[in-house]
């Protein structure tokens, strides 16, 4: 006894059963033999293109259907008079726009005068600096600006500092 067909054995059967394809193949006939002797086969052949027949006329029923509705609102549209722009809405809300404006706009511009105390809560004495710390102050950034050598870089002002003087000790030749 030969096993049983597979959902793809199934699927090839009912995709080739066109007569162009039986000549094609002799398998094709060898699956033809199991599906007339196995019932079990058979019946998993008959679901299977019963599920694909019901799935073909749905689709074509559903498609008939929105060409019909395609066709009738096309018609429709060419027959039913153009109706022109109203621009009505876009003034009334233009005009309600307005009209809250015109109602919120004294509330703003009017404004009370802030209340002045009687008292000072607290009095502020700033301190005024003295000429004399102000002049040196002004002499240390001249200093700083005028040297012709920023502070950081003046230790390498002179490379050869702690080093003896080595002038004298040149050879001769």
């Amino acid at each position: 006894m030969t096993p049983h067909l597979t959902h793809e054995q199934l699927c090839d059967h009912l995709l080739n059963s066109t007569p162009q394809a039986a000549h094609e193949s002799g398998r094709l006939e060898l699956l033809r033999e199991h599906l007339r002797d196995c019932s079990i086969c058979a019946a998993d052949f008959a679901s299977l293109n019963e599920s694909l027949t019901v799935f073909r006329s749905t689709a074509t029923a559903w498609s008939t259907r929105e060409w019909n509705r395609a066709k009738a609102n096309a018609v429709s549209q060419r027959l039913a008079p153009a109706r022109p722009r109203s621009f009505m809405p876009a003034a009334l809300w233009t005009a309600a726009a307005a009209l809250v404006v015109s109602a919120t706009l004294p509330f703003a511009l009017h404004r009370t005068p802030p209340a002045t105390p009687k008292t000072p809560v607290a009095v502020v004495h700033t301190a005024t600096p003295t000429n004399q710390s102000d002049e040196a102050l002004l002499e240390e950034v001249n200093e700083t600006l005028s040297s012709s050598i920023p502070s950081p870089m003046e230790p390498l002002d002179d490379p050869t500092a702690g080093r003896p003087n080595q002038s004298n000790n040149q050879r001769k030749n």
